[in-house]
Parts: C-alpha cells; structure tokens; sequence
C-alpha cells in the first residue's frame, strides 16, 4: 500500500528548515483550528492527518489545497523530502479537514506530466505558486512546467472506504469566549473605577 515515488529527486528546496520560532509558526494554523476557526480557514487551507512513519501516531500539518475537477490536490512547498509527505510514502491513509467537511482519503504522488500541467493551470493565479516555481527554478509558464514538472512534488487525495487517522478536533472553542468574556469583565471593572 506503499505510495510511489520517482527514483531521483531533482530538485532541491532552498526553503528554510522548520525550527524555533518557525516551527511555532508553521504550527500555528493547527491551534487556530482546535480553537474552532476551521470552518473560516477551511475554504483555503486544509489539515492533513497522517501516520507518523516511525510512531504510528497521528501527525498533523496545515497546507493549502485546491480542487480540481473534484479531486483534492496539495503542492508540497518543501518538496518530497517533507516528513508528512514521508509519512504518506509510508501508509498513504490520510484525513482531510477542510471547511465543506472531512474526508477519509489515499494520497499518491502526482508523476504525470499531463496532470502536473492541468493542476498548474488551474492554481497558476495562486502568488504561492510563482514562489514554488521559482524556488525550484522553473518559470511560470506551462512548457517550462511540462519541462521541469519532475522538480514539483504533488499530492492528490482521493476518497477511500479505508480506516484513516483521527481527525483534528476543535478542542479549545471555548478558549475565544472565555477570553472575550475576561477583557469584557476588565472593561467594565475599568469604567467603574
């Protein structure tokens, strides 16, 4: 049930490793989820659980993903060797949040030129997608896509019947009202003073 991947990796992805304070906010999507914005952060980014390769616990991270013609897709911005695209090599089970729901999925590595241009085609407009071309060193342009395509790492997911990891849940929703509550309460202690 192994997803496959191209023998040779081309491209290299000067894109800066996730550690300290940018692990923090690479992470960050996450909590805003469980603290119940999924459903405003949905329409554009999408929570992808997956299996840890090594420990077999569910690992999450928060990636943009399109639509197009009703199958799921995600670019990966650090390439392949990313450790959830790893962990999709590895079992390819995952459960995809988005604000229309959550998806029970199998990923596959896209390695068809043809359906690497079609997806370029239909995120093209997207300003992350100049930046992914270009860190790779291809230019926005559908030949130098179908020329370079092999440098671009991208996954669909496509529904399943399978058991997949647990989804996300919306664990701190009552963290925004307790909060909205406290300063409401400190205004008013204020404008009594």
């Amino acid at each position: 049930m192994a997803m496959t991947m191209p023998e040779q990796e081309v491209a290299t992805w000067p894109m800066p490793h996730t550690e300290g304070w940018r692990r923090w906010l690479f992470k960050s999507p996450l909590l805003a989820w469980r603290l119940g914005l999924g459903p405003i952060m949905g329409r554009m980014w999408a929570v992808i659980t997956t299996t840890g390769r090594r420990s077999g616990q569910p690992r999450r991270v928060v990636a943009e993903y399109h639509v197009v013609n009703g199958t799921r897709y995600v670019w990966s911005a650090f390439g392949c060797h990313s450790d959830w695209v790893r962990n999709l090599e590895a079992d390819p089970r995952a459960t995809i949040q988005t604000a229309g729901g959550t998806l029970a999925a199998c990923a596959r590595r896209v390695t068809g030129v043809d359906e690497v241009v079609e997806v370029y085609l239909a995120t093209r407009h997207n300003p992350f997608m100049w930046q992914l071309l270009y860190s790779v060193g291809i230019q926005p342009d559908p030949d130098d896509v179908r020329a370079k395509y092999d440098r671009l790492c991208l996954l669909a997911f496509e529904p399943t019947g399978d058991r997949t990891p647990p989804p996300l849940k919306a664990d701190l929703v009552w963290v925004l009202p307790a909060l909205g509550g406290g300063l409401l309460l400190a205004l008013l202690a204020r404008a009594v003073r």
